[in-house]
């Protein structure tokens, strides 16, 4: 898959001036294999204008916190020429750049001369803050005398993160054509179908065929669910959703199970 990286990152290469060296990207790998020795001096050129939009990200987040450094390690899942599933694999304790540096990796798109098949690509940007001068230390201060009877410690219990239940289910099978079942299994996912919503809970399958250029054309089956308005919910929901282009025509079956 060595030309599928190449392809990657030549193509995120914008006409911009050379990265500064606040962020660094190493340790890339596709379908867990690093790139040839021959293809490195290529990749470092691509990769010093590939992630200039996400410097400027780390401009921002630097200007409020001006210490924040970390890795971030990405996975990603490439399909059809385009970035179908970004993973966060570390974090650097700030949601805004993580999230900023997310979405602009998601939106990479590789060149036609690039393979359609699937790849899984790694990679870590490291973010190094640079250098401020120390600031002056504070003034001197006389601390208060503590109460001759300090109260009681008062430790007050942090409840554990809830688990994030969604309202429906998405279960995908007799996948035939151009996109995999997993590029699939992202696009149903992410279609906005929480905004369905009804008292009643069962079943809606749907058979869909996805045209190459990206199209879908979908029939409800009758299943379970007999609720017309989120029947029709569903429907707008898939035929609006952004489906990759592929080499071939993909017809599935989907089931949408309303809990």
């Amino acid at each position: 898959m060595t030309r599928l990286a190449l392809a990657l990152f030549v193509s995120l290469a914008f006409a911009s001036p050379a990265l500064a060296q606040t962020i660094t990207v190493h340790d890339l790998t596709v379908d867990g294999d690093p790139p040839p020795d021959e293809y490195r001096a290529l990749l470092d050129a691509a990769i010093a204008t590939a992630v200039v939009p996400i410097r400027t990200c780390y401009a921002h987040e630097l200007t409020t916190h001006p210490g924040l450094h970390g890795d971030l390690r990405l996975r990603l899942w490439v399909s059809a020429r385009q970035v179908i599933r970004v993973t966060p694999e570390t974090t650097l304790g700030n949601p805004a750049l993580e999230t900023c540096a997310h979405d602009r990796v998601h939106e990479f798109t590789l060149p036609p001369q690039a393979p359609e098949g699937g790849a899984q690509v790694r990679f870590v940007m490291t973010f190094v803050a640079p250098a401020t001068s120390s600031p002056p230390p504070p003034p001197t201060t006389t601390a208060p005398p503590p109460p001759a009877h300090p109260g009681p410690s008062i430790m007050t219990p942090i409840a554990p993160p809830q688990a994030v239940t969604l309202p429906f289910a998405i279960a995908i099978d007799r996948v035939r054509g151009g996109l995999s079942q997993e590029t699939l299994e992202y696009v149903f996912n992410h279609a906005g179908f929480e905004q369905c919503t009804s008292a009643q809970h069962g079943t809606v399958p749907v058979t869909v065929s996805v045209t190459p250029a990206g199209r879908a054309r979908i029939t409800l089956g009758r299943g379970t669910l007999r609720d017309a308005a989120y029947r029709q919910c569903i429907e707008q929901h898939i035929t609006s959703a952004t489906f990759p282009t592929a080499s071939a025509a993909t017809r599935l079956r989907v089931t949408v199970t309303l809990r």
